[in-house]
């Protein structure tokens, strides 16, 4: 079998990438490595303060998703208790890979990210030279250097029309729900802290609070993850402020001037709400500011697996290059 080692990288509008496939017995020269010798570098993670490069690195043991246990043509349920068996089966052997890593590199191996369900496979800090050792140990199916993807979007709901669906017209029948019920995985820079926002407080006429569950259900920061996969950073609110848009956009609470902060709508719109105003939300911090980490996308996808109560789920970022091998994959399959 050939590990693949890559260095992709794109920019929006611009169609550049570049590869490299190796085996393990015939290992790339370091400059195949050398992030400045690759077109459009800034696409790509930074090193860190040691010199190392973050990597996403695939195992060769097939992931949750595509595991023979799982129902084909069945929504995931990763709580099954032959998902569970199959879980611990790539948990050990995820332990088994990172073993043979650190003995390979003479030092330990401490994952950023741990994924199970949407590929099966870590994320670590690693110099050139020690990727192209890590490439030829066996087992390893791909590593490629850690990818940055870009924030876009923009309008509200009475542009969308979602006016006439609260209202019942372009509903068969009528409906006089606003989203109560349903649940909202939001992909982005996270949102700001509920307690003071009124987009995501909780409002007692959609049943939020209380006894009933909360509107925000969930804010995790995937910058890292804990040893189930599942985001477990130390900063989840909205530093960016789009995360705060998309994610009010598709179920923030209604709003106007004497709100908190006040809506500042434009000419012609009274209020401000999101399409399904008393839905709830999950929010999955994926990206630290203007630009999302691989990393950090692969474990926002994985956590809205682990959490399985999602009924949508909004991912307002660019794409890549390969339909078949991005992020755009995953979210079908999880759908």
């Amino acid at each position: 079998m050939k590990t693949k080692v890559r260095k992709v990288s794109w920019l929006i509008g611009a169609l550049a990438a570049m590869s490299v496939s190796v085996s393990a017995q015939d290992a790339p020269d370091l400059e195949a490595f050398d992030v400045s010798k690759q077109a459009d570098a800034v696409s790509l993670m930074p090193a860190d303060a040691s010199g190392r490069y973050s990597y996403m690195i695939e195992f060769s043991e097939p992931e949750l998703l595509r595991h023979p246990s799982r129902d084909a043509g069945q929504r995931p349920n990763l709580q099954s208790a032959a998902m569970q068996a199959a879980r611990a089966e790539l948990e050990s052997a995820q332990s088994r890979h990172i073993r043979d890593m650190a003995d390979k590199l003479g030092r330990s191996i401490d994952p950023t990210h741990r994924y199970f369900a949407t590929e099966n496979g870590i994320a670590v800090w690693l110099t050139e030279e020690e990727a192209r050792i890590v490439a030829g140990l066996e087992g390893i199916e791909r590593i490629e250097r850690t990818r940055l993807y870009e924030l876009h979007t923009y309008r509200g709901p009475e542009f969308m029309g979602a006016d006439t669906i609260w209202d019942g017209t372009n509903v068969p029948g009528g409906s006089p729900l606003l989203g109560e019920g349903m649940i909202a995985a939001v992909l982005d820079s996270g949102i700001p802290d509920p307690n003071g926002h009124d987009s995501f407080a909780n409002v007692a006429s959609c049943g939020h609070g209380g006894a009933n569950p909360d509107k925000v259900l969930s804010a995790l920061d995937c910058s890292s993850t804990d040893g189930t996969g599942l985001c477990n950073g130390a900063s989840p609110f909205d530093t960016n402020g789009h995360g705060s848009h998309t994610a009010s956009t598709v179920a923030g609470n209604t709003v106007d001037a004497s709100s908190t902060p006040p809506a500042n709508p434009p000419s012609g719109f009274s209020e401000l709400s999101g399409v399904a105003p008393c839905a709830h939300i999950r929010s999955y911090k994926v990206c630290p500011g203007q630009s999302c980490p691989g990393t950090a996308i692969a474990a926002g996808l994985e956590s809205v697996l682990l959490h399985d109560d999602a009924d949508v789920m909004n991912y307002s970022i660019s794409g890549g290059l390969s339909p078949w091998n991005d992020f755009d994959r995953d979210k079908l399959d999880i759908v």
